[in-house]
């Protein structure tokens, strides 16, 4: 209490304008200590790395919750998958990933990102997936998602998972997202 009182006699100084952290900023500032090990970063998680400090740095955040009812949505899978074959199985993260874009579709000003000077209104709807793979992240790319079904979308996130943890990803895998989804469903996130 008394650090925030004195704080507020004190007169307002303009405080100089700060950077957003660098990866050779952070690298800078914090020393290892005696007492650890530095683990060299692979090529995959100095890009994790730096793009998740672009992202946090330089991208709005905001956070929202709320308990989503999703028995229907489990009775439509279910239904979908008794006409497939398992390796055509439709997952609650493509349910999740075809409900985003249809979300995207109805709010375009969601489908959007911080382009310094602007804001970039993206006419194409493109749901990334991060996706775990040895070493890190990758976020894997449905285009067009909107207008994709869902068994498309489902077979495709399958063909581009498979390539990502086989360490044999194609570009146009993971370029072009307008969108992310992280599901942690399975953690009971």
């Amino acid at each position: 209490k008394a650090d925030v009182a004195a704080y507020l006699e004190k007169p307002a100084e303009a405080a100089p304008a700060k950077e957003a952290p660098t990866a050779q900023m952070v690298k800078e500032s914090i020393p290892t200590p005696a007492t650890a090990t530095e683990k060299p970063l692979t090529r995959m998680r100095q890009a994790i790395a730096r793009r998740m400090t672009e992202s946090k740095t330089t991208a709005p955040h905001f956070y929202v919750t709320t308990e989503i009812d999703m028995a229907a949505a489990l009775k439509l899978r279910k239904q979908i998958n008794e006409s497939l074959e398992p390796e055509q199985k439709v997952s609650v993260n493509d349910l999740v990933v075809k409900a985003a874009a249809l979300a995207l579709r109805k709010f375009p000003n969601i489908n959007a990102s911080f382009g310094g000077d602007k804001i970039i209104l993206h006419n194409e709807i493109n749901v990334g997936s991060a996706v775990a793979v040895e070493g890190g992240l990758l976020t894997v790319v449905q285009k067009g998602t909107d207008g994709a079904s869902i068994s498309k979308i489902a077979q495709d996130h399958k063909e581009m998972i498979a390539r990502a943890r086989d360490g044999k990803v194609k570009p146009e895998d993971v370029e072009g997202a307008t969108f992310t989804v992280s599901n942690l469903g399975a953690f009971d996130v």
